[in-house]
């Protein structure tokens, strides 16, 4: 076993996280803890399915503005450098590394989304105009309390955050269906929208 290797991509990430969602929905009756779960992979699911639909062809579209920059440099590097080896020339650039890579946060990412998709969300659940983005910052928020949690008790209010995972899931349900892939969109090949389709079914059932 400790030689094996398991591999997976964006799409399978996404899938894999709606359907661990899908698992907690099952679950928050019997045990409301749950719904932390739900959360968590409420969110990561949103952000696999942006960083899925941003992407590529030479791999840029998802990360932070300078590890942008720093990766179409290496790309550009390394066509160069190709194009000299083909012709039998000492390469330009001498001892190319990867840049490292950082995704950019979730804000930037709905900011980079294509029409008719594009969200830019402002700070305020309060002054937040559309049910869309007091949804997303609801989930946005409660995932990052979950994130940072302290040894303290809190109160979730249910009936909204079941509210805002459902409009999320409406969300990421249209990203996965979007026509603005600028790769390849393999959700098809995997169940990622039925299984969101279950998880939408779930909240809706949910008392």
């Amino acid at each position: 076993m400790d030689d094996e290797y398991y591999e997976f991509d964006n799409f399978t990430d996404v899938e894999t996280s709606v359907e661990a969602l899908v698992f907690a929905l099952k679950m928050v009756d019997e045990k409301p803890a749950f719904w932390k779960v739900a959360v968590n992979y409420t969110h990561l699911a949103l952000q696999g399915s942006c960083v899925c639909l941003l992407t590529k062809t030479d791999r840029t579209g998802p990360f932070k503005k300078r590890s942008e920059e720093e990766l179409r440099k290496y790309l550009n590097q390394r066509s160069e450098n190709a194009v000299c080896e083909a012709n039998n020339l000492e390469p330009i650039h001498a001892d190319i590394t990867i840049p490292k890579e950082r995704l950019a946060d979730l804000w930037e990412l709905l900011e980079r989304l294509p029409s008719p998709h594009t969200m830019i969300l402002g700070k305020s659940i309060s002054t937040a105009t559309t049910i869309r983005e007091k949804s997303l910052l609801r989930v946005i928020y409660t995932r990052n309390d979950f994130a940072h949690f302290v040894p303290m008790s809190f109160y979730l209010h249910v009936a909204d955050l079941q509210s805002a995972i459902h409009e999320v899931l409406l969300f990421t349900l249209e990203l996965v269906q979007s026509p603005k892939y600028q790769t390849h969109n393999r959700f098809p090949q995997t169940r990622t929208e039925s299984l969101l389709l279950d998880a939408i079914e779930l909240l809706e059932n949910t008392t």
